[in-house]
């Protein structure tokens, strides 16, 4: 999966990622981190940047208003599925085209997305287009210090600049091919900063990297 594949097969395969057993390793550490960033951040509207399936929706609590976006039109479809309700709302977009209005969300989120984007500054202007002035961002990506952890178990793969590129096998034994994007953590930086939006803190687990900070002010 990549930011240029979405279709069903790839969809196919998230949702067996994060449906099947494996994925309790997220109760761990990403969805702890998520609820504590949405406890000490405030404000309307939660966006959820690539919110796959639309499980992270569970994190928000049930009287905020959610939004998810995904690429993805059988994501979106299963959402809806598996997790309707009256404050929550799933879009098809795109994290380069972000189906809504400038400066109309509080907080906005992103799990385990910005390695697979090869134009993290185009992917970081629409984060800062659509937050407030002052609005509480959260990125959660690969550890760019870890990159070895996150390639190492590709047998086959090509590199092309950033670009990465792994043959391996689903959960069902069928080939399939990842796509991550090597941006070193000064270029992330770098490509929020041109976008207005200031990093506050850092955090490093499990070969990850939780990114929070905030839309300036001015």
């Amino acid at each position: 999966m990549d930011d240029r594949n979405f279709g069903t097969e790839a969809a196919e395969v998230w949702i067996q990622t994060i449906e099947s057993p494996a994925a309790s390793l997220r109760d761990k550490d990403i969805y702890p981190l998520l609820k504590e960033w949405l406890a000490e951040t405030s404000g309307g509207t939660v966006l959820d940047i690539g919110c796959g399936q639309g499980v992270c929706c569970l994190q928000v609590p049930s009287d905020v208003s959610y939004v998810g976006i995904d690429p993805s039109p059988a994501l979106i479809q299963r959402a809806f599925a598996l997790y309707q309700h009256p404050q929550r709302r799933f879009l098809l977009g795109n994290v380069y085209d972000v189906p809504i209005n400038e400066e109309s969300v509080q907080r906005a989120f992103s799990i385990a997305v910005w390695h697979l984007l090869g134009d993290i500054e185009r992917a970081s202007k629409e984060l800062g287009r659509v937050l407030v002035r002052g609005g509480q961002f959260l990125i959660i990506s690969a550890d760019p210090g870890s990159y070895a952890a996150w390639t190492r178990p590709y047998k086959e793969f090509s590199i092309d600049g950033k670009r990465f590129e792994g043959k391996t096998e689903n959960s069902s034994g069928a080939p399939t091919t990842d796509v991550l994007y090597l941006h070193p953590y000064e270029d992330i930086l770098d490509a929020l900063s041109k976008s207005d939006l200031v990093v506050l803190e850092t955090r490093n687990f499990r070969n990850m990297v939780a990114i929070m900070g905030k839309r300036a002010l001015t």
